[in-house]
């Protein structure tokens, strides 16, 4: 299964996903995130074929993203995007996607609501 990790960060989804056996691209547009991805062989039984890695805004993916991915996992990218700009994740997600991938996500509220979680 091909999975994409956008806004990966210092990758610790990513890597866990690539010693399962998926293959991962985990995408950031911070350097230093990506930099310890993937970890050094020794420290490491993943292939490094299994992890790979993006410096690209997960908003402007290579058009060769489209349709590559089986499963998009979502955690912290998503609220981290500016509000207005949450549209054109929501486009990425569905291009990325083979048809009938799926997207996995974990997303926290933003705001207290009637029902919901609130923040402490």
């Amino acid at each position: 299964m091909r999975v994409l990790v956008p806004g990966c960060g210092r990758g610790h989804d990513a890597l866990h996903l690539a010693k399962l056996g998926f293959d991962v691209t985990a995408v950031d547009f911070a350097r230093p995130a990506l930099d310890a991805l993937p970890p050094p062989p020794a420290e490491s039984l993943i292939p490094p074929a299994k992890c790979r890695t993006l410096r690209a805004d997960v908003l402007r993916l290579p058009a060769r993203f489209a349709g590559a991915f089986d499963l998009l996992l979502e955690y912290t990218c998503y609220c981290a995007i500016d509000p207005s700009k949450r549209d054109a994740y929501a486009r990425m997600a569905a291009a990325v996607l083979v048809p009938g991938g799926e997207l996995v996500a974990l997303f926290y509220p933003f705001r207290d609501a009637e029902g919901g979680r609130r923040s402490s």
